[in-house]
């Protein structure tokens, strides 16, 4: 990575990781992780991961806002975790890329949930880390090259950003964190900060245009236009959301690689500064 001088400001790339660099809802598999690995309550955080899927289907339906979609799925999150040790869940994030390479899916189990008749279903378990996006590892390889810092900003679950932050060769610049205490230091079952949230991002992305350049914002969502709104450039991935106006230079790929997709990439990456592309 290049090194800035004392007299020069930093730049950054505020990335989104759900659905922009990888594929899915990273919250989902991580709980699956959770249940299997015995790292919190089966039946406890199995009926939570239940309704953080519900939430999921409902968004994908077109009845819930994104807004409400990670607001929901913050708080069913830490309900899910309440109680456990945050040691037991950093010490299974750090064994998840080796489990996941174990996995076999479909697995699967019965589960009991009273919303639904009858109330004993079948659910397939696929707990392996999700997969990064097609462009994903080639796109963070060359902000490190030109020597712009990857700021990842996510409504994912702190333990997993910090899992994907070294493989983008990024930092975690905001993610979902919950409430430690008590007498044996767990979980409380409450929300401090979700990154997630559109209203959140936009703070944390105003702390970044103030430290130094925002050279790229990425994103997939509304939620993530407040990053669009202080970067010099704007990814946008697949085409859940249009550009605006004010957005001086927008580029976008899709969601499975084509090979118009790989040239928009090329484009891109020739413009944060790459000399050589391998295409």
């Amino acid at each position: 990575m290049a090194v800035t001088t004392r007299h020069e400001r930093p730049k950054f790339a505020l990335l989104d990781l759900d659905n922009t660099l990888v594929r899915g809802s990273s919250m989902e598999r991580w709980c699956d992780v959770l249940v299997h690995t015995g790292g919190t309550t089966p039946d406890y955080v199995g009926r939570n991961l239940w309704k953080i899927q519900r939430l999921h289907e409902a968004h994908a339906a077109g009845h819930m806002d994104h807004h409400e979609l990670v607001t929901e799925c913050g708080k069913r999150y830490a309900r899910a975790m309440h109680g456990n040790s945050p040691f037991m869940t950093e010490q299974i994030a750090a064994h998840w890329e080796e489990l996941s390479r174990k996995c076999q899916p479909p697995y699967g189990g019965w589960w009991f949930d009273e919303d639904f008749d009858p109330p004993v279903i079948w659910r397939a378990y696929d707990w392996r880390m999700p997969r990064p996006m097609w462009f994903a590892d080639r796109l963070t390889r060359t902000l490190e090259d030109v020597g712009i810092l990857g700021v990842l900003i996510t409504g994912a679950p702190t333990e997993v950003a910090e899992l994907y932050a070294p493989h983008f060769r990024a930092v975690v610049g905001g993610a979902l964190k919950l409430e430690v205490g008590g007498k044996y230091n767990c979980f409380t079952g409450r929300v401090v900060r979700n990154a997630g949230l559109r209203e959140e991002k936009e703070r944390i992305a105003a702390e970044f245009a103030e430290r130094g350049d925002v050279v790229l914002a990425a994103g997939d969502s509304f939620n993530d236009v407040p990053l669009f709104n202080v970067a010099d450039r704007v990814l946008i991935v697949g085409d859940g959301i249009s550009p605006d106006e004010s957005w001086p230079r927008v580029h976008r790929l899709p969601v499975r690689e084509t090979g118009s997709g790989r040239r928009n990439l090329a484009a891109l990456q020739r413009a944060l500064g790459a000399r050589e592309l391998a295409l």
